[in-house]
């Protein structure tokens, strides 16, 4: 699958955009990610865009976490110890969640010198009033949205938390909202439409679950893909959203020019490594995601 990507790189479609660059989940290779630490940090960096992910509490407060779960390799009770595996989000107020948990508590997994700093989860709120700064003034904000049927609310929860709070605190950032479930996204559109607001949307793709090998996946759909069974612009219209997230294992040149002339927003994730980066700063995409924001020549 690497070298089919790689030799993408030789298509002669022609150079186009200058994406935007994402530090995702808060530029995780200098801070522990979707930290309070981290959002701080890259909004104090004057990172160009700001990716991170949320979940609900009991109490449908937006935090923000990777996953609808309490994550046992960096979080830690308030007393230090470990936590329990499977400890849903959804089934803690805000105010237990904060006096029961720290996380970023132990040293990353997969960036295992980025410091250790235990807090509490952040709120969609705290950030918000963060990005009112005018440290942040321009910068994207993109909300990945982690909607799990039976791990959290529902997507209407979601869609009513989130956006509400955005709208009433009216920052001029450009936002639009990530999920990897068209259920997700269309509970976003559906609110924005009820109150006459506009929205971007933009489904991640494809959808790997902790059930299923990401390997074994992403081969499924190269395949669909180098058939001629799967599109980005197919994928994008069939969910009905503006922009498409795509590993970067699994775009070309050609397919991402494709999505680019029929007007998507592709969005290419996770680039950390430095030549990479620098092909994908003259790719035709929106923007590229990445832990080292501060690596990329573009933006």
């Amino acid at each position: 699958m690497i070298g089919l990507f790689l030799a993408g790189f030789a298509c002669g479609a022609p150079d186009a955009g200058d994406p935007v660059v994402e530090a995702h989940r808060g530029a995780a290779a200098n801070w522990p990610e979707n930290s309070r630490t981290a959002m701080l940090g890259s909004i104090a960096a004057g990172y160009e865009g700001l990716e991170f992910d949320v979940v609900l509490t009991a109490d449908l407060v937006p935090v923000l976490s990777h996953e609808p779960l309490l994550n046992p390799h960096t979080c830690v009770t308030a007393d230090g110890e470990p936590v329990s595996e499977g400890l849903l989000i959804q089934d803690f107020t805000l105010t237990e969640l904060h006096e029961q948990f720290l996380c970023g508590a132990r040293p990353s997994p997969d960036f295992p010198d980025v410091p250790v700093v235990p807090e509490t989860h952040m709120t969609w709120s705290e950030l918000l009033l963060a990005l009112s700064d005018p440290s942040a003034e321009g910068m994207e904000v993109h909300v990945d949205v982690k909607f799990e049927p039976g791990q959290t609310p529902v997507a209407q929860d979601f869609a009513e938390a989130i956006l509400d709070s955005w709208w009433i605190t009216d920052l001029a950032n450009p936002m639009f909202v990530s999920a990897n479930l068209v259920e997700a996204l269309d509970a976003f559109e559906a609110h924005a439409l009820s109150r006459g607001e506009a929205l971007r949307t933009s489904l991640i793709w494809p959808r790997f679950t902790p059930e299923t090998s990401s390997t074994i996946t992403g081969l499924q759909h190269e395949a669909l893909k180098t058939l001629g069974l799967e599109s980005l612009v197919g994928l994008a219209r069939d969910a009905g959203v503006e922009g498409i997230a795509v590993p970067y294992q699994l775009i070309d040149r050609s397919s991402a020019w494709e999505a680019w002339e029929a007007g998507l927003d592709v969005r290419v994730w996770t680039v950390n490594d430095p030549e990479l980066l620098q092909e994908f700063c003259d790719w035709p995409i929106g923007g590229v995601i990445t832990d080292r924001p501060e690596e990329a020549p573009c933006g």
